[in-house]
């Protein structure tokens, strides 16, 4: 089964992507997802607290994933360095792609997305920070939108 691992910046697209190709039966691990599906909070409303119970339900379901490879899945992450595309790469044997998406055209969809209403300024420094932090790879699939 082939595990695929989407990145990119925050805004790029990421989970509109994966929900265009995934199939039924598929697992997708997404981080935001998950704190919605865990706290029945509006999508992007993640107190603080939360997160050590979205991340260990994140890890979990990386470990199983890990252990019996039985299933497609979809990973979305950030991961904009090589190093942690390259855990994910080597941990699931996982086809990695990378929308780089120009921070400008992230900002944008920030702007308009109605779960992130009037976030914007939080938003922005997160997606320069993956631009400054960005390493290409030669291993990696690569989109620009």
């Amino acid at each position: 089964m082939t595990i695929r691992a989407i990145c990119g910046p925050p805004g790029s697209g990421k989970t509109a992507y994966v929900t265009e190709r995934a199939q039924s039966g598929e697992l997708i691990v997404d981080v935001d997802a998950l704190f919605h599906a865990l706290s029945g909070l509006p999508w992007y409303d993640k107190p603080r607290p939360l997160l050590k119970y979205v991340l260990a339900a994140r890890d979990g379901a990386m470990d199983e994933l890990e252990r019996f490879q039985n299933i497609g899945a979809w990973i979305i992450a950030d991961a904009p360095t090589r190093a942690e595309r390259n855990a994910l790469r080597d941990r699931f044997d996982a086809e990695v792609t990378v929308l780089e998406t120009p921070s400008g055209v992230c900002l944008e969809r920030l702007a308009q997305d109605d779960r992130r209403p009037g976030q914007l300024a939080e938003w922005m420094p997160r997606v320069l920070s993956w631009w400054k932090r960005y390493e290409k790879d030669d291993r990696d699939i690569v989109i620009t939108p």
